[in-house]
């Protein structure tokens, strides 16, 4: 994107890339705050981060309940070296 900048006259400086930056318009304050939390609720519910959790830390975590704190059992270090759980294991595993 910063790349196209100058064919209108701009300098890369410009533009701000904000990642993970979102905006909600409402009528009022109030309103804004509603519509992100109900989209907030709509990306993010208990069940997808128990399922993201259980990627990283390679085993069933469905017995936990997503509001509660985290378990306090380790994960399980797999065969893989391309898993994100085997950057965090241990090497004796």
């Amino acid at each position: 994107m910063k790349g196209r900048l100058a064919r209108y006259g701009r300098a890369e400086s410009d533009l701000k890339i904000l990642p993970a930056a979102t905006f909600v318009i409402g009528d009022s304050e109030a309103d804004a705050i509603e519509r992100a939390a109900v989209i907030r609720s709509q990306q993010v519910s208990g069940a997808t981060a128990v399922f993201f959790v259980e990627q990283v830390w390679n085993r069933d975590l469905s017995e936990y309940d997503p509001d509660g704190p985290l378990p306090t059992i380790d994960p399980i270090c797999p065969s893989s070296p391309w898993s994100r759980a085997g950057r965090r294991c241990s090497p004796t595993g």
